[in-house]
């Protein structure tokens, strides 16, 4: 076999043996915690990626608005032939000119810098506008997360207390048979576990509902299955936040303010836009003209000077334009000044139900472990025969409902901290 024969056989293996797979986020083994989810956003979801492309667009603009500062460099060609018809018919000298002309516009060094510093300032709303969807994908995403956890959790202590009723069903059947047992009682905790069943139903249903939403936001397969925490984690030193923020820090308020920036600029321009225009010019052309079988170049000419210009009268169109600007940077003054009070009303109220949950967290902490207390008494009276099974059930009703919650009050302690991090803008740092 040839030596060109192998390498053609060795590539065609190569390209033919598998591939590894691209590494995921989570593995099947690993737990899904929130900084995985906060890397599948920004890694894989599609507004996201989005509001990227646009700033990217910005930024690409900006650099393209310094072409307004600098001289423009042209070249012209033209090359003429014609046929002469009087006094006598016949063909005309062929002739050729080039013509090389360098133009400054002066007045742009002045005028075009509002330009510029609009197109740097749309790259700075692109910004904001991207931090603003970055933060708000995060935040459904860890939103869903919790619930999904949330669900989960329900579903265990749903199943849990399934399987501690029906021990206590299979123990009451027992004292029946043996003559100690009452049938009423085994009959309503029946029922009870009954229903049990159809909300673990129902609890199964949600979790598939919310995978299948935090799969979307976080870009990943709707078949891909994660493996959560056994309950929701929780840190109150971590939820604090120090002090009250101010409006000025939020993501929102930055965005309106940067948005009446841009409003000052147009104005400023419009001014501008109302001065003549001064520009420098050098133009260096060449003509030359075909006399029998060669070309002979008759003059070279280097002209230089100042051009001005000016509109006298346009039916008043700069005048209109200045005035919609000013009535524009007017309406983004008051939306701005809207903006801060909202904006300030706004963490206000989240500071205050961030303070709440952390307190009520506190409250349904004590309060679980008061009920797993009660529930493990109400067994050991149980066992001893000093309560009737109904008593029983409704000790680990009482339970079951206490923990699940406890399980909604965590949720909401961490969904509050989502939300008060996703106004102030630091949602994503909160979980680098």
């Amino acid at each position: 076999m040839s030596k060109s024969l192998w390498l053609r056989t060795f590539a065609a293996c190569w390209l033919i043996l598998p591939r590894p797979a691209e590494a995921s986020v989570t593995t099947p083994c690993s737990k899904l915690e929130p900084r995985h989810v906060v890397e599948a956003v920004l890694r894989q979801n599609a507004s996201v990626e989005a509001a990227r492309t646009r700033t990217e667009i910005s930024t690409v603009n900006a650099h393209a608005g310094m072409a307004g500062f600098w001289p423009t460099l042209s070249w012209q060609g033209k090359a003429t032939a014609g046929y002469l018809l009087h006094p006598r018919r016949e063909f005309s000298s062929p002739s050729a000119e080039s013509c090389v002309q360098l133009y400054w516009n002066v007045s742009n060094l002045l005028r075009h810098r509002p330009t510029y510093k609009r197109l740097a300032g749309a790259v700075r709303v692109a910004t904001c506008e991207q931090q603003k969807t970055v933060d708000e994908q995060i935040g459904l995403a860890l939103t869903t997360y919790y619930d999904l956890v949330l669900a989960q959790l329900h579903h265990r202590i749903l199943k849990k207390g399934l399987q501690r009723l029906q021990k206590a069903v299979a123990i009451q059947e027992t004292k029946e048979q043996l003559g100690s047992g009452v049938a009423l009682d085994t009959i309503a905790v029946k029922a009870r576990c009954r229903k049990l069943e159809e909300d673990i139903l129902g609890q199964q249903e949600r979790i598939e509902k919310t995978r299948h939403v935090l799969c979307r936001l976080m870009g990943e397969p709707f078949s891909k299955d994660f493996s959560t925490p056994e309950d929701i984690p929780v840190d109150p030193s971590s939820l604090v936040v120090e002090s009250l923020p101010s409006a000025e820090s939020a993501v929102s308020y930055r965005l309106v303010q940067t948005q009446y920036d841009q409003a000052c600029l147009e104005l400023q321009q419009k001014k501008w836009n109302q001065w003549p225009d001064v520009g420098l010019w050098a133009q260096y052309s060449l003509n030359g003209s075909r006399n029998g079988g060669s070309w002979s170049n008759d003059t070279g000419k280097l002209t230089y000077g100042i051009s001005l210009s000016a509109n006298l009268f346009n039916a008043w169109v700069d005048t209109t334009a200045v005035r919609e600007a000013q009535l524009r940077a007017r309406n983004a003054r008051l939306a701005l000044e809207a903006q801060r009070l909202e904006t300030g009303s706004r963490i206000q109220q989240q500071w205050a139900h961030h303070t709440y949950q952390l307190q009520h967290y506190a409250m349904m902490q004590q309060h679980l472990e008061d009920t797993q207390k009660q529930l493990d008494a109400a067994w050991a009276q149980y066992d001893l025969g000093t309560i009737d099974l109904l008593t029983l059930h409704k000790a680990q009703q009482a339970a079951d409902e206490t923990a699940m919650k406890y399980a909604q009050v965590c949720r909401n302690m961490h969904v509050a901290d989502v939300a008060l991090r996703q106004t102030l803008g630091t949602l994503e740092g909160a979980f680098a």
